[in-house]
């Protein structure tokens, strides 16, 4: 492989990890310029699963491969991103970067090169009469005048400009990617059990109030007033399913939104999902029932509060009725764990009020705010469900950032 083609494979790299498919992660993009550079270097003796694991992912060289398979799960994703880059329009005549399965040495291959027009038919020769077959005759080609053969430059050549650029590229990616290159992102590490189950998640957002909290007559049929309060939805809650959505495609997965009062059982066994809301949507309310930290209310008031249910004396709560301009904190829960009713891990984000539900997704979407949570959280919280109380300031009607209150795993 000459100079040229090696640097042509290069701002093709740049170009793939510029995309959203790996802008957004650290993981991916560390793995995929770490095995092209070998490749391009000729050592891909070094692409094993151990080394990738120690010189990658910072892994110790005796660790288990069988139990910690982070360059298994990042090859298949880094397979899955390629294969969305390269069918989006436009990407059909770029330089194809492809790692095969099985294999983490990646292959190269050029674009298809332009079709060249078909030459138009040669004239048939003339025929020589009978009493000439001794008569020599010299061929056409042999008395016209030498013309030299021309090409087009190859496809590789055409890139001869591209060294100049792709130095620059690479100069700004390698100084943007030095921070923590070798540090998984809390971020990534949070999302990754929900990232490997499926293609698909479903989004399940809450809707009105539940007859258990909200003022309606339990023995009275519906109204079509109590109708429309149960479909509408909540904007902070439209603002948290809108940017979930986002964040999800951004990585690869298809975000499938449903309200809670339409979404089953049968949906949920489907694939992972994440419920956004609070006291809103009965699936946050049924499934945090039995874990540590759980919304609860009160029959007698309008106090409404988080339960540290190893901790009962331990509240977080807030007064509905108490006056919207002496509201001045929030509170909500994150959570990520593996649904046994499901057999699938939920993602709650939820907020006891409008501000808390706006808090927890940054949570789920800003690595700053999730590195909050994992510097708070026991050592190894990566690899267990996670529950996270927080609160958040409202400042003018905004609120601001998330502030950790309590962490627990298991």
């Amino acid at each position: 492989m000459t100079p040229e083609e090696q640097e042509a494979i290069r701002a093709q790299l740049e170009r793939i990890l510029a995309t959203p498919q790996f802008r957004i992660s650290r993981r991916y993009p560390n793995f995929l310029r770490h095995v092209v550079t070998r490749a391009l270097e000729g050592r891909t003796e070094e692409l094993k699963e151990r080394t990738l694991g120690v010189e990658v992912f910072g892994r110790d060289p005796s660790y288990d491969t069988s139990a910690d398979p982070v360059v298994r799960m990042t090859a298949g994703q880094v397979r899955r991103r390629l294969a969305q880059y390269y069918e989006e329009p436009g990407h059909e005549n770029e330089i194809r970067i492809e790692l095969p399965v099985g294999s983490y040495v990646p292959e190269f291959r050029k674009p298809p090169a332009p079709a060249e027009p078909e030459a138009a038919p040669a004239a048939p020769p003339p025929q020589k009469p009978e009493n000439a077959r001794a008569e020599e005759t010299v061929s056409d080609d042999a008395t016209a005048p030498p013309v030299a053969a021309r090409r087009q430059p190859g496809i590789w050549k055409r890139f001869g400009i591209l060294p100049y650029v792709a130095a620059g590229i690479a100069l700004v990616a390698a100084g943007l990617l030095l921070v923590d290159a070798w540090k998984d992102s809390p971020l990534e590490e949070f999302w990754q059990p929900v990232w490997q189950s499926s293609d698909s998640v479903l989004i399940c957002v809450g809707g009105g109030l539940p007859r258990a909290v909200s003022q309606n007559d339990p023995e009275k049929p519906p109204s079509i007033l109590d109708i429309i309060r149960q479909h509408r939805v909540a904007w902070a809650d439209a603002l948290t399913l809108a940017d979930l959505a986002s964040f999800l495609r951004a990585n690869g997965k298809t975000p499938i939104p449903l309200r809670a009062g339409e979404t089953t059982l049968a949906e949920l066994r489907r694939r992972p999902a994440v419920l956004i809301g609070g006291y809103n949507n009965e699936w946050i309310l049924r499934f945090t029932r039995s874990l540590r930290f759980r919304y609860a209310w009160s029959l007698d008031s309008s106090i409404y509060y988080i339960e540290d249910q190893q901790n009962p004396a331990q509240r977080w709560a807030i007064d509905a009725e108490a006056p919207h301009s002496s509201f001045n904190e929030d509170y909500g829960i994150v959570t990520r764990y593996f649904e046994p009713a499901t057999r699938q891990y939920i993602v709650v984000a939820s907020g006891i009020a409008y501000y808390g539900t706006l808090a927890s997704r940054e949570f789920l979407t800003d690595a700053r705010s999730m590195a909050l949570l994992a510097a708070a959280a026991p050592k190894g919280w990566q690899a267990k469900n996670v529950q996270a109380v927080f609160s958040t300031r409202i400042i003018n009607g905004e609120t601001g950032p998330p502030r950790i209150l309590a962490v627990h795993c298991w």
